[in-house]
């Protein structure tokens, strides 16, 4: 992740933790059937975030390590899964060992770590036929269409207060996920390469729904820096959703699972 964006995720991991979809286990299901197994020795989750993607392998790993950066995630992270190790590190340079990890598993991480170098270093640490796994789901969530186009509308906002605001506001580079598929082959360390697409099922009410938007970094950028034209933007965008969502209704989160493995 490139340094300048670590700034982004940083006070409001906590809101982050509580509200962001969780990895189902489909995800190390479809993984554990692919390679015939129902346990591995060592998973990295590389930018492991708050935890809610690695705390998902207790069980299915002898050894878990989330690599994260970003020192408030990586706080709330340690703090919620005590027996789980969290390192210091980023996706070109995570200190993990040569030939060492079953699965490195990218979820909601990819789009900001550089690709070329960062599949360098996963093919670094990827024993011989290990998996590499990047997810990612797409926003918004599905629960209502109002809300939904709420949440448009206000992410229309935050997209032109930030080209507004451009010189005030830290610069942000991220790779677009619908090239995630296509750098992974053009690493050339991978000879099985599958994208597959599911969905998951959680609980949503009103007050989920508006602290997945604010869980946002695009939008947090903006609380950060003070920019107070935004402000007005979510306060309707909350009126609206708490009028809308009555009670608590179903969220499906749309998943895209890339499945790679290392050349033997």
């Amino acid at each position: 992740m490139p340094e300048i964006a670590l700034d982004r995720f940083t006070g409001f991991a906590d809101l982050y933790n509580k509200v962001r979809p969780k990895p189902p286990k489909k995800v190390f299901s479809i993984i554990l059937n692919l390679i015939n197994k129902s346990k591995v020795n060592t998973v990295v989750d590389l930018g492991s975030g708050s935890g809610l993607s690695t705390k998902i392998w207790k069980g299915k790993a002898n050894k878990i390590i989330g690599i994260e950066p970003n020192n408030d995630m990586r706080k709330v992270a340690i703090k919620s899964n005590p027996k789980i190790e969290f390192l210091d590190g980023t996706s070109y340079k995570t200190g993990i060992a040569n030939n060492s990890a079953d699965i490195v598993i990218c979820s909601q991480s990819f789009h900001w770590m550089e690709p070329v170098e960062t599949l360098k270093e996963i093919n670094r640490i990827l024993k011989p036929k290990g998996i590499l796994a990047v997810l990612d789901c797409d926003w918004p969530v599905t629960v209502s269409i109002d809300s939904e186009k709420a949440y448009n509308k206000l992410f229309e906002k935050v997209d032109e207060l930030h080209k507004k605001n451009n010189e005030r506001l830290p610069k942000e580079i991220k790779w677009s996920k619908s090239n995630h598929l296509n750098n992974v082959r053009e690493s050339e360390c991978f000879d099985y390469i599958k994208e597959i697409v599911f969905d998951n099922e959680e609980k949503c009410d009103s007050k989920r729904f508006i602290g997945i938007a604010l869980s946002q970094g695009h939008l947090q950028t903006l609380v950060k820096y003070n920019i107070t034209d935004i402000r007005k933007d979510i306060e309707e965008f909350e009126n609206i959703v708490s009028l809308d969502i009555k009670g608590t209704k179903k969220m499906l989160i749309s998943y895209r699972l890339i499945i790679a493995e290392k050349k033997a």
